[in-house]
């Protein structure tokens, strides 16, 4: 078994670096999802799709290095306590969302309180169950208010995509979503595919892939065909026998 598992290990590897190489040639890459998004709204559901594309269309408040641990993105240093129930986040400035909305704490304030409003029926409150606020403090600070002691608060902010105040108000911002992100949204063709393109304004530096398709293949059987054919570039979901 341990001689099966590093041969496969070698294997990936292999394939992780040439197909690494092709799309660095290529400049786009074209994956396969297992499902649709439902929506293209980051805070309203819990839904794998959505998360597989907003992921590169939003930053987060904070972010998780390759060994899981947190590090800023959105915030210039990890919050710290300024009571017992109030943590102080200290934000970048210069941000700017796709539309040339400010990221600022503004946006931060009206994304917590977005997402924790009864009325607005977000299927991962329950990942901020202990967040009753938020407050401007000054343009890029901003105050979180917990229900009582919360030493996870800031891996809770891990999960918060921040959202443009006006734009995230628009009825049709869960097909048109615009983020602080590496990428932007280009086109949704319902039932087929999703196209993104590099955000070259990205305040982390541009990525190095300018153009990604999600393609929408529910049969897995399919999806590792189309991998093997050379029509996909990376797939989801695959099962364990392959």
């Amino acid at each position: 078994m341990r001689r099966f598992g590093w041969h496969l290990l070698v294997a990936i590897l292999i394939a992780v670096f040439w197909v690494t190489g092709a799309w660095a040639a290529a400049g786009s890459i074209t994956i396969a999802l297992g499902s649709e998004p439902t929506t293209l709204d980051p805070q309203l559901r819990e839904d794998g799709g959505e998360r597989a594309v907003n992921d590169n269309i939003y930053d987060t408040i904070l972010t998780r290095t390759p060994k899981g641990e947190l590090t800023p993105s959105l915030a210039t240093a990890m919050p710290t306590l300024v009571d017992a129930t109030t943590w102080e986040v200290k934000l970048r400035g210069g941000v700017s969302f796709h539309n040339g909305e400010k990221m600022d704490a503004d946006a931060v304030v009206h994304s917590i309180k977005r997402i924790i409003d009864p009325e607005f029926n977000s299927e991962q409150v329950s990942f901020f169950s202990t967040i009753t606020g938020a407050k401007k403090v000054d343009d890029l600070t901003v105050h979180v208010t917990t229900k009582g002691p919360d030493p996870i608060l800031p891996s809770r902010l891990y999960w918060l995509k921040v959202v443009p105040p006006k734009h995230s108000q628009d009825p049709k911002f869960a097909e048109n979503p615009v983020g602080t992100g590496p990428y932007q949204m280009v086109r949704w063709k319902r039932g087929q595919s999703i196209e993104l393109k590099r955000n070259d304004s990205y305040w982390g530096g541009g990525a190095q892939i300018e153009q990604v398709n999600y393609r929408f293949v529910e049969e897995p059987g399919t999806r590792l065909a189309g991998l093997m054919a050379g029509e996909f570039d990376l797939i989801t979901n695959l099962l364990p026998e392959f």
